[in-house]
Formats: C-alpha cells, sequence, structure tokens
C-alpha cells in the first residue's frame, strides 16, 4: 500500500516537470496587441505549425499568424540603446541575447525537447543554430512594426480634454496673458 502510494506520488511529481519547464513569452502583434503566456508546442516539439505560433494564455491556446507578430518578448525589460540602434532598417529579422549580444537573421522555429526550449535562428550566413530562450531576451520578427508598436509607440495626450498640444487648456478655460497677475481673493485693489 505504501509502494503503491509513494510510487503515484513519483509519478504525479515528474509528470509536472515539464508545466515548470516551459518558458514565458510576451507576443506584440503588429496592430499594438499584446498576448502573454506559456509557450506551447502545436505538434510535436514545435512551436510554429502551419506558419501559427502557439500560446496558452489562463489555459487557452491562442495562435497567431507568422507575419502578425512584431516582436517576442521572453524578458520583461527595457530596450537598450544598443538595442534600438541595431534594429535593421529592413526585413530582416533580429535576436537579441540576454548578455547584449545582437544576431540579424530570422526566426525558423521555437522547439521543446528534453534539454529546454530553444528558439531556431537563421543567422545572415545561412546558418540554423539552436539557442536556449533562457538566453534570449527578444525576437524582432517585423522590425518596421516592431518600431511602431514597442519601440517609439504613440503617445497619449496628458489631458483628453486638451486641443492638440499637451499645454493648451481645456476647451473654455481661460488663461492670463503671459506677464499678467492674479487678482487678489476678493477682487479689488490691493491697499
Amino acid at each position: 500500500m505504501i509502494r503503491r502510494f509513494l510510487y503515484s506520488a513519483i509519478v504525479m511529481a515528474l509528470g509536472t516537470v515539464p508545466v515548470w519547464a516551459q518558458d514565458q513569452a510576451t507576443f506584440l502583434l503588429n496592430n499594438g496587441e499584446r498576448h502573454s503566456g506559456t509557450i506551447v508546442y502545436g505538434r510535436g516539439s514545435n512551436n510554429i505549425v502551419d506558419g501559427r505560433f502557439h500560446l496558452s494564455a489562463s489555459g487557452n491556446e491562442q495562435t497567431f499568424g507568422l507575419n502578425d507578430v512584431a516582436v517576442i518578448s521572453f524578458l520583461d525589460a527595457t530596450p537598450t540603446v544598443a538595442e534600438r540602434q541595431g534594429l535593421p532598417t529592413d526585413q530582416t529579422g533580429l535576436m537579441v541575447m540576454r548578455n547584449g549580444s545582437l544576431q540579424r537573421g530570422h526566426l525558423h522555429n521555437i522547439v521543446g525537447g528534453a534539454g529546454g526550449d530553444f528558439v531556431q535562428w537563421v543567422n545572415e550566413a545561412g546558418q540554423r543554430n539552436n539557442y536556449p530562450i533562457r538566453e534570449v531576451s527578444r525576437l524582432y520578427l517585423n522590425p518596421q512594426s516592431a518600431r511602431t508598436v514597442f519601440l517609439d509607440p504613440p503617445s497619449q495626450p496628458a489631458n483628453p480634454g486638451t486641443r492638440g498640444r499637451a499645454s493648451d487648456p481645456p476647451s473654455g478655460a481661460t488663461t492670463p496673458p503671459p506677464g499678467a497677475t492674479t487678482p487678489p481673493p476678493g477682487g479689488g485693489r490691493r491697499r
């Protein structure tokens, strides 16, 4: 009886290990939407299946088309100056490592296996290599969209009632001309 209990406990514990080892990511789409969750594998050990990424958020699997994703972020950190400057001006992708190094190329797939989860990246020379996700910070898949929706998103006005510039007063408000003084409380002249 005790052996059976211990055996069951070990099987249950081992069955949950892959859940702990799965990596988290935020997919930033070209339209500005953000989706965060756990990377899952649509078929076998491949995340990209039939031209779509797979992500599990709150227990629901979501898929995104390859051409719909601007950035995949594995680390919630502000992009460095070097990262911003290294972003290609053409359609070449960029992989940013956690040690700060940059590599131009394109994503082949995100794969899982006994050794962990890996980014399969094809460099500019055409060589495909596997990089542990724990060493990757971000993947820029669409540099033009990444600039618009991730690096330099449109700013919102400071006050929704402004007419164009953040320094303009709300509609109907008046401001004194430069150099004017505000009258004392109760109006009238000072004595």
